[in-house]
C-alpha cells in the first residue's frame, strides 16, 4: 500500500515548475488515508480535520538538497481542545487552492486520534525527486 499520493488537481504546478512562484505550500490534517483518494480527489474532497484552535499550516517551498525536498517539521496541537477528528490519516499539501499531494502520518494509513486535550502531532512531508 503506497503512503503517498499526487494529486492531478496540482501536480502539474509542481512537475512543470518545482513550486516556484508558490504564494504558499498548505498543509492540512485530514481524515482519509492515501488509499482512499484517487488522483482525480480535488481539493474540497480532502476531508480537512476541523476543531478548536485547528489551523492549516504554510511554508515556502524548500530547495532541493540530496535528491529531495524537505519541509520544515510541521506540528499541531489541540490544547485544551476534545472537538478535533479522532482519525486523522494523512497530511494533504496545497498550493493556491489546488490539492498536490497526500502523505500517511503513519505507515499504512492507521489513524492518530487528536480528540484529547493535550495532543500533538508532528510531520515533516518530503518529495523524493527519482
Amino acid at each position: 500500500m503506497a503512503d503517498f499520493i499526487l494529486f492531478n488537481e496540482g501536480a502539474p504546478r509542481l512537475l512543470d515548475s518545482g513550486f516556484s512562484g508558490a504564494s504558499a505550500c498548505v498543509f492540512d490534517l485530514c481524515t482519509k488515508k492515501v488509499s482512499e483518494y484517487t488522483a482525480a480527489t480535488k481539493y474540497s474532497e480532502r476531508a480537512a480535520a476541523t476543531g478548536t484552535g485547528y489551523t492549516q499550516k504554510t511554508q515556502t517551498a524548500p530547495a532541493a538538497s540530496g535528491g529531495s525536498k524537505t519541509f520544515s517539521e510541521i506540528e499541531w496541537s489541540t490544547g485544551s481542545a476534545t472537538n478535533w477528528p479522532s482519525n486523522c490519516a494523512s497530511v494533504c499539501l496545497s498550493i493556491e487552492g489546488k490539492l498536490v499531494a497526500a502523505w500517511n502520518l503513519q505507515a499504512g494509513g492507521a489513524a492518530r486520534a487528536m480528540n484529547a486535550a493535550s495532543t500533538t502531532e508532528k510531520f515533516t512531508p518530503t518529495f523524493t525527486i527519482a
